[in-house]
């Protein structure tokens, strides 16, 4: 009698140790597969056709568009194939979101993700978009080091974990500029990418210890550099909000790094060069068909 109870509690044993191990094998296989699954569908998307009317679109309203090398203006249509079929659109107080909005928004999203192994940022799900300008409720970090509470006009804003707001008139009115050292899309997706990977304080994914090291050294040193300039009554290409955190110089640098690349490398040339090796972009190269930047 004992034998048998031994041998069932054997075999119980073996029993459980199958269920334990076919669950881990589940447990290892299902992530694996929906994540290949998921790169797939994202390359059906990317090699899906871009419309005339879509393209028109973005030649009309985006100006940096028009700058871009052929190669990369597919490449940023791919992008923003993925984009649309992967982020919600929501429209607040009222507003209509329509074909332009999204592409608009999309293209410029997905011009900080040219060149790169792409994430899509992936803690975002939906772009809230309003009107014109709207209110929020928080704490905020004037310019001087003083922080208040209350209600406070955005035109973007950029939360970690869900979502990112703006204003529609100021998207397209930054948008269609060619040449402005504003824009609340960049702005607040080099937030997203910020607030994802800490690239803000140094901690970017680049070819190199060294040059990671070198990105933080800049950004530090052009932090105090504009903090002293904001200070002297100094204006500079990179916008004097930047000095309210380095998580705000980050945002303002890359709107400069994208809409006056010339004269951020002109003025501020290592972190120029630390932004072309960041983003794997060389944005005051780039020309449109007439020559112009």
């Amino acid at each position: 009698m004992r034998h048998e109870v031994n041998e069932r509690k054997t075999m119980l044993l073996a029993i459980l140790i199958g269920i334990i191990v076919v669950a881990l094998l589940l447990a290892a296989a299902v992530p694996m597969a929906y994540f290949r699954w998921k790169q797939q569908r994202r390359r059906q998307w990317f090699q899906t056709p871009f419309s005339p009317e879509w393209t028109t679109i973005l030649e009309q309203d985006v100006a940096l568009y028009r700058v871009l090398p052929p190669d990369l203006q597919r490449e940023l249509q791919g992008h923003i194939q993925v984009f649309l079929q992967e982020k919600e659109f929501e429209g607040c107080a009222g507003f209509e979101v329509t074909l332009q909005v999204k592409l608009v928004i999309a293209a410029l999203a997905c011009l900080l993700l040219l060149n790169k192994p792409q994430e899509y940022y992936p803690t975002l799900r939906s772009v809230l978009i309003y009107p014109g300008a709207f209110l929020v409720n928080g704490r905020w970090r004037e310019n001087s080091g003083v922080y208040e509470d209350g209600m406070d006009v955005h035109l973007g804003e950029s939360w970690q974990h869900g979502a990112v707001a703006l204003a529609w008139d100021q998207v397209l009115h930054d948008s269609r500029r060619p040449r402005s050292r504003q824009n609340v899309v960049i702005h607040e997706f080099a937030h997203q990418i910020d607030q994802h990977k800490g690239f803000s304080e140094g901690a970017a994914v680049f070819a190199s210890t060294d040059q990671a090291e070198r990105f933080a050294r800049a950004v530090r040193r052009e932090f105090e550099h504009l903090r002293h300039e904001v200070d002297d009554g100094i204006d500079d290409v990179i916008d004097e909000y930047g000095v309210v955190s380095p998580m705000e110089f980050f945002a303002v640098a890359t709107e400069a790094f994208f809409t006056m690349p010339e004269e951020l490398r002109r003025f501020h040339a290592e972190l120029y060069n630390c932004l072309v090796n960041f983003y794997r972009l060389d944005p005051a190269s780039w020309r449109d068909a007439n020559g112009n930047q």
